[in-house]
């Protein structure tokens, strides 16, 4: 599903907030802001559409080193 910020839920970005600095999966957005979740779906934190950043396209598959 692609989002109204031109990312795909399950794109892998990097978000910053002030000092923090994450980096997700794309779960969800807002007007404004974009969810991003770890691999296990839980949510890290909403941050603003413009301090996040595409790292990879989504190919619909996430693998963890667990």
């Amino acid at each position: 599903t692609v989002t109204r910020h031109s990312l795909r839920k399950g794109d892998f970005v990097e978000a910053r907030s002030g000092k923090k600095t994450v980096r997700g999966w794309v779960s969800g957005d807002t007007n404004t802001q974009i969810s991003v979740s770890d691999s296990n779906w839980k949510r890290l934190g909403q941050f603003s559409k413009n301090k996040v950043r595409l790292i990879h396209r989504s190919i619909g598959l996430i693998v963890t080193g667990s």
